[in-house]
C-alpha cells in the first residue's frame, strides 16, 4: 500500500478503504473537496470534510432529526463562542443530548460525508501518514469500520433509488414481533421473501431495521426517514430492502391519504383506464351490501320463499365477508390477467398492480385486515385469502 498516489476511479478508492488496516492520517484532496480522516487499525474515529455544507453539519443533523430543539442549538452555539470546546461536548455537558446519541449522529455524519465523496466521485490525490500512537478518544468516538463501509457501498451503488421512492410513503404491513416470533418457532414461515429464498430473519432484522419499521406509518417517505434516524442513507436503504423482502412494510402512494370524494373526482378528471370497470365494481359491492341489509331487516318470510331458509341462517357477518372476498379475489385475478396481457408475465407481487393503476391499495386486503396471499409459479399463480 503506497503512502501517496492518485485515485482515478471510484473502485480504486473503495478497494483502498477496504484494505486499510493501519493507524494514521489519511488525506484525500480533489479539485473542489478535501477530506482528512484519522484511522485506528482500519476504524475511522475522526473526519473533517472541507468545504462542509450546512446540511452536513452536526447541529443541522440533530435539529432535523428532532434530537435537539433549535433553541438548544442556538444556546450551545453562543456558549461555543466563549469556550473552546466541540459542539458535541457542550451539548452533552448541558444535558441536551446523551453520549450514545451523540456518537450515533457523529457516525451518521461521517458515513454521509463518505457516501457523498464516493457517489460524486472525482479523481483524488491521497496521502497516508502512519502513526504509532493515536489520540485517545474513548468518550466521543463513532467507530466506523472502513472495511464494512466499502463492502456495503458496492451493493448500494449497484442498486440506485427507484422512482417509487419519490412518489410513495412507507406503511407497516404486519406486526414485526409476531413475524419474528413465527419465524423463530416455525422456520418455514421465513420463506416470505419475494426472492423465494430461506433467510434467517432473527439475525437480519437488527436495530436499524426496527427503527425504519417503527417510522413506516404511512406519513414518511425514505428521505424523511433518513433525516429522522441516526443512520446514513446507505444503511437506511439496506434496512428497507430487508423489510420489503420480509413483507413487513409496503409502498403506499402519497395520494392515498386523500378523502374518497377527492380521489373519485381526480379519477374522473384524469380519465384513467378501467374507470368504468371500477365504477361498476363499486355499484356491485354496494348493491350486494344493500341486498344483505334488506334481508336482515326482518323480511324473513320473503327470504324463506326465495332461498328456503331463515334469515339467521342466510345472512351472517362471516358469510358476507366470504362472498365479498370471493368477488375481490376475482377482481385481483382479472387485474393479473390484464398485467399478463401487457407484460407477457405475471408480476412478482400484487403491489405491481397498484403501481400500474390496475388496482388500488385497498383492493389488496378488502374486506380483511391483511393482504391476500399471492403465489406465483411456473404454471401460473394462486390468489388465496389471508390466513390471519
Amino acid at each position: 500500500m503506497e503512502p501517496k498516489g492518485l485515485f482515478k476511479q471510484r473502485s480504486e478508492l473503495i478497494e483502498y478503504l477496504a484494505s486499510l488496516d493501519a493507524s494514521g492520517r489519511l488525506l484525500l484532496v480533489g479539485d473542489e473537496v478535501s477530506l482528512e480522516c484519522f484511522v485506528r487499525q482500519g476504524v475511522l474515529y475522526a473526519l473533517d470534510l472541507q468545504p462542509k455544507s450546512l446540511d452536513e453539519r452536526l447541529g443541522t443533523l440533530l435539529v432535523r432529526a428532532q434530537a435537539i430543539s433549535p433553541a438548544a442549538l442556538l444556546e450551545v452555539l453562543e456558549l461555543q463562542e466563549r469556550e473552546d470546546k466541540p459542539l458535541g461536548v457542550l451539548l452533552c455537558e448541558r444535558k441536551h443530548l446523551t453520549q450514545d446519541a451523540l456518537n450515533a449522529f457523529l457516525r451518521k455524519q461521517y458515513l454521509t460525508q463518505l457516501e457523498l465523496l464516493v457517489s460524486d466521485f472525482r479523481p483524488l490525490d491521497y496521502t497516508f501518514d502512519a502513526l504509532e500512537e493515536v489520540e485517545d478518544t474513548k468518550n466521543f468516538t463513532p467507530h466506523v469500520s472502513l472495511k464494512e463501509f466499502a463492502h456495503n457501498t458496492g451493493a448500494w451503488l449497484d442498486a440506485p433509488p427507484s422512482s417509487v421512492e419519490r412518489t410513495s410513503t412507507l406503511r407497516q404491513r404486519q406486526d414485526l414481533d409476531a413475524f419474528l416470533a413465527a419465524s423463530k418457532v416455525l422456520p418455514a414461515t421465513t420463506l416470505r421473501s419475494q426472492k423465494e429464498t430461506l433467510r434467517d430473519w432473527q439475525n437480519e432484522i437488527g436495530v436499524c431495521e426496527r427503527a425504519v419499521y417503527h417510522l413506516s406509518t404511512g406519513e414518511h417517505d425514505v428521505d424523511e426517514i433518513c433525516v429522522r434516524l441516526p443512520y446514513s442513507p446507505q444503511e437506511v436503504r439496506v434496512a428497507l430492502e430487508r423489510l420489503l423482502d420480509a413483507n413487513l412494510v409496503r409502498w403506499q402512494k402519497k395520494t392515498e391519504t386523500k378523502s374518497p370524494a377527492s380521489l373519485v373526482d381526480e379519477l374522473w378528471r384524469e380519465r384513467k383506464p378501467f374507470l368504468a370497470y371500477r365504477f361498476l365494481s363499486f355499484v356491485l359491492a354496494f348493491g350486494f351490501l344493500a341486498a344483505m341489509f334488506y334481508l336482515s331487516s326482518g323480511k324473513e318470510s320473503w327470504a324463506m320463499s326465495w332461498f328456503g331458509t331463515s334469515v339467521e341462517r342466510l345472512v351472517t357477518r362471516e358469510s358476507v365477508k366470504d362472498e365479498i372476498s370471493a368477488w375481490q379475489m376475482n377482481k385481483i385475478r382479472f387485474a393479473l390477467e390484464l398485467y399478463h396481457a401487457e407484460e407477457g408475465t405475471y408480476p412478482a407481487s400484487l403491489e405491481a398492480l397498484v403501481l400500474r393503476d390496475f388496482l388500488r391499495f385497498e383492493d389488496l386486503a378488502y374486506p380483511w385486515r391483511h393482504h391476500y396471499a399471492y403465489i406465483r409459479s411456473e404454471d401460473g399463480y394462486e390468489v388465496l385469502k389471508p390466513i390471519y
